[in-house]
């Protein structure tokens, strides 16, 4: 079996959205996963909204203990996370722009408080395979 190198490109926004049950919210994410879908080597988008999140401040808290410098200056994890996951080595990053650029990435985007974009490689799995 040929072992397939697999990147994933991660948009984060950190906003409060419309909720996802809204059947125009549902159709703008549905036709930008569309636009998505047609770049070269995609494999699958997961979509994940935060449930729960500590600071390292609150946990030392917890322990009696103050918070360091840093821990008082940590950002807020964002709320909203998109993993879109490809089977090549680099991803179209020019074809990724245009889906950004669309009318439906822009009614998701448009309002995002911050957004933060990265891009990493798989260095290893643990596990069935099985993502779910």
């Amino acid at each position: 079996m040929r072992r397939v190198s697999r990147n994933l490109m991660t948009g984060i926004e950190k906003k409060s959205f419309p909720p996802p049950t809204l059947k125009s919210n549902q159709l703008t994410q549905i036709k930008h996963l569309i636009d998505v879908s047609k770049v070269t080597g995609f494999l699958r988008s997961t979509r994940f909204k935060l449930l729960y999140h500590r600071t390292n401040a609150q946990s030392r808290a917890l322990k009696g203990l103050p918070p360091t410098d840093a821990d008082l200056t940590a950002k807020e994890p964002p709320t909203y996370l998109a993993i879109h996951e490809f089977e090549v080595e680099r991803p179209d990053g020019e074809a990724l722009k245009k889906t950004a650029e669309t009318e439906w990435a822009k009614k998701i985007l448009g309002g995002a408080k911050t957004m933060e974009v990265g891009m990493w490689g798989l260095k290893g799995r643990f596990g069935d395979g099985k993502f779910f």
